[in-house]
């Protein structure tokens, strides 16, 4: 079996998430395939995930591909928000429905929003027929159909979410400026992207898997479970299908075999340990992608990024390495950007961690003022 650093690993994911050299924009679309999906927690976030990716990115872009229905979101793994090239995204639904969904009837009827896995079934039909004419924000969806409970929109809201985990519905264009969605609307999958078909469900886990493995791997089956939000044995007989696609390697300071698909063995290698720093916002895909962290942080900057209530900071990636966080807020007409290192920075990087700055204030056009410390 191949042993690897944890050095290596960093840096083949870095360079599958085009984050050691940023992608052109020709290929943005291609860049979020790459990656299984940009992580859609605030359209601030998912916007700074992929400028971190592509070079000269318009922030019109990911607008204007939801618009155009190159790009598609939903909720897909772990049952988040993603947005997901289209193509894959009929792919990754079939392979992560049943798991999901599982677990979402699981959490509604333990929880007392319904009684049944099936309770909220009959609002189905209802939800359907009132998206006919096109997308609606909640609310006009709650004007045109307002289900018989003292929580209608509650009711209708998780509704919505759990028609989208089964592919009956899917997020269309969000209103609000390129950096904030200020009111989602809903679509039916079938009038949004009329004519697309799902991937047969067996052979699209197997994919997904493939997929996964090519942007995140060296990787565990455990970490597929946390990443697809599926069980681990679940995630265990897919690979098991796939087994024969695969090499498994071993890193130090990490336990378990790590998978990898074999054509890409030679690339862990090859990899270039080059001088970088980005700045990747908060739920960045990279950062959701294993769950074990040690290929980008230690303990200590793990208990800085993962915060209680599941919040996740934006990080600074110095060299493959978590060395830092950060947070940008807006107050009136103001944008601020407080960065803190974990550590004093030498000239070349602070000069590449600078220039990222600025590329991010050409890049959203705001007047930022910006701190950077170490804390």
């Amino acid at each position: 079996m191949s042993k690897v650093t944890l050095e290596q690993l960093a840096y083949h994911n870095l360079e599958r998430h085009s984050l050691t050299d940023r992608a052109p924009a020709m290929d943005t679309n291609r860049v979020v395939e790459d990656i299984c999906g940009l992580n859609a927690q605030g359209a601030l976030n998912y916007n700074l995930s992929l400028w971190a990716r592509v070079e000269g990115l318009d922030r019109k872009l990911v607008r204007d591909a939801l618009r155009e229905k190159t790009l598609l979101r939903s909720w897909f793994m772990r049952n988040t928000v993603h947005i997901m090239a289209t193509e894959q995204a009929f792919v990754a639904r079939p392979a992560l429905r049943e798991n999901l969904v599982q677990e979402w009837n699981r959490w509604t009827v333990k929880t007392g929003s319904k009684e049944r896995p099936d309770s909220w079934i009959v609002h189905y039909d209802e939800v359907l027929a009132a998206l006919e004419e096109g997308p609606l924000s909640m609310s006009e969806l709650l004007e045109r159909y307002s289900p018989v409970s003292d929580h209608p929109r509650r009711i209708l809201s998780r509704t919505v979410r759990e028609m989208s985990l089964k592919g009956l519905i899917c997020n269309a264009e969000p209103r609000g400026p390129w950096y904030h969605d200020t009111e989602h609307t809903y679509a039916d999958v079938k009038r949004w992207v009329p004519g697309m078909k799902e991937t047969e469900e067996s052979r699209a886990q197997e994919t997904l898997m493939k997929a996964y493995l090519r942007a995140y791997g060296p990787a565990t089956v455990q970490d597929y479970a946390y990443w697809t939000g599926m069980k681990v044995s679940a995630a265990r007989e897919v690979l098991r299908r796939i087994d024969s696609e695969l090499v498994a390697v071993e890193a130090s300071g990490q336990k378990g075999k790590l998978y990898v698909p074999g054509d890409t063995l030679q690339e862990l290698d090859r990899v270039e340990v080059v001088p970088l720093a980005r700045l990747l916002p908060k739920f960045d895909a990279l950062i959701m992608g294993q769950r074990d962290k040690k290929r980008f942080m230690d303990e200590a900057a793990r208990k800085r990024v993962f915060l209680p209530a599941a919040e996740v900071s934006a990080t600074v990636l110095v060299d493959g390495r978590v060395e830092g966080v950060w947070v940008m807020k807006k107050e009136g007409d103001a944008w601020s950007l407080s960065v803190e290192l974990f550590r004093e920075l030498d000239e070349e990087h602070m000069d590449l961690l600078c220039s990222e700055i600025q590329s991010m204030k050409g890049f959203t056009g705001f007047e930022i003022s910006e701190e950077v410390s170490v804390v």
